[in-house]
């Protein structure tokens, strides 16, 4: 839970870390916290909808929680 701490804080405004976010919604993910993931990850698309890796997790996360 230090580690999701430590990860909020680096994903906060007013200059949120896109690498944090990620990370931050893989880590919530895990731990079964699908609003807090797919706030995360939506954040992180916001931020740039134009890296691949972003929008894979965040497409990732989606299909997951749907089953």
């Amino acid at each position: 839970m230090i580690a999701i701490t430590h990860l909020e804080a680096a994903a906060t405004e007013p200059e949120p870390d896109l690498e944090a976010l990620l990370a931050l919604g893989a880590a919530w993910h895990e731990e079964d916290r699908w609003e807090q993931a797919r706030d995360a990850y939506r954040r992180a698309f916001d931020l740039d909808a134009t890296r691949p890796d972003v929008l894979c997790q965040y497409l990732l996360f989606e299909i997951d929680e749907k089953r």
